[in-house]
């Protein structure tokens, strides 16, 4: 077997009367097979690709013989580069076989482990795979990680929908069961913010009569104001508005955002003032309309 050759052999029951699920878990493993290609070969150079030709297919238990070379896209890799792509098609192939074959082995041997042990596997064996490649003509670049593992989640998912029958990966004289229990999950955390907006009296603490700052208010605590009523700012700005000074109460409408965390534990609370409704001046208690 030539050494960018390799197999996927894939159990089923022969009287199954669901064949679209069989075909739906090979079109998962190859997709993922595909996506280990594009990472593979951008960490080399963004200007070829490679790719996975179907060689056979083999009956009895399904086996796909396939091999992995590169494209390269002809108008934008210099003369130099592409002779020793020519010479190298092959090579970049094995890499991108034996990347496979370390990842699906990574996740073999790690069944028992948690995602996160797991990720560390696959990265650090691909890593090591490409470290020691003999393409030193092409640029290097960190693979994409997210993309790796989404790609070797894909191929699981893919061998899990043939529940009862071992989905196997062969390279050589090597055959590795391709594991059916990992499932990327993309751990950016996407924020969630909870708005409130309500009626309240805030104590004057820092007012800025010229210019666009946050003002400082009392409310329970020191809080940062962003002032979003423009007729009340401007007002201020000209000196239509006086006696406006520190211990003064401005009556208002107050919208109140607290970003929370994957958790929905607060990790950053943002204040502003939508409305002013009145003005009410310290001690005198004189309380000034403003609408």
């Amino acid at each position: 077997m030539e050494n960018n050759i390799y197999e996927i052999k894939i159990g089923f029951d022969k009287n199954n009367n669901n064949p679209v699920l069989i075909l739906e878990a090979i079109a998962e493993i190859l997709k993922g097979f595909e996506s280990i290609n594009q990472v593979i070969s951008n960490s080399m150079d963004n200007d070829i690709e490679a790719v996975s030709y179907l060689v056979d297919i083999n009956s009895g238990s399904i086996i796909l013989k396939l091999k992995d070379m590169i494209k390269n896209k002809l108008e934008n890799i210099d003369d130099d580069v592409l002779k020793n792509i020519a010479k190298s098609k092959d090579l970049i192939g094995i890499l991108c076989v034996k990347a496979k074959q370390a990842g699906i082995k990574a996740l073999s041997n790690n069944k028992d482990k948690t995602n996160k042990e797991k990720e560390k596997a696959i990265l650090t064996s691909i890593e090591v795979i490409l470290k020691n490649s003999n393409i030193n003509f092409l640029n290097y670049y960190p693979i994409n990680s997210k993309q790796i593992l989404k790609a070797f989640s894909d191929i699981s998912n893919g061998s899990k929908k043939i529940e009862n029958f071992e989905t196997e990966f062969i390279y050589g004289n090597n055959t590795i069961d391709i594991s059916k229990n990992y499932n990327f999950i993309d751990t950016e955390i996407i924020n969630e913010t909870m708005k409130q907006e309500i009626d309240v009296n805030l104590l004057v603490r820092k007012p800025d009569y010229v210019g666009f700052s946050k003002w400082g208010f009392i409310f329970d605590k020191n809080i940062e104001v962003e002032i979003k009523d423009e007729e009340f700012r401007a007002k201020v700005h000209s000196g239509e508005i006086k006696n406006l000074y520190a211990g003064c109460q401005i009556h208002c409408k107050l919208l109140i955002e607290v970003e929370l965390d994957d958790k929905k534990n607060p990790i950053d609370t943002k204040y502003f003032l939508l409305k002013v409704i009145n003005i009410i001046e310290p001690k005198k208690n004189i309380e000034k309309t403003f609408i």
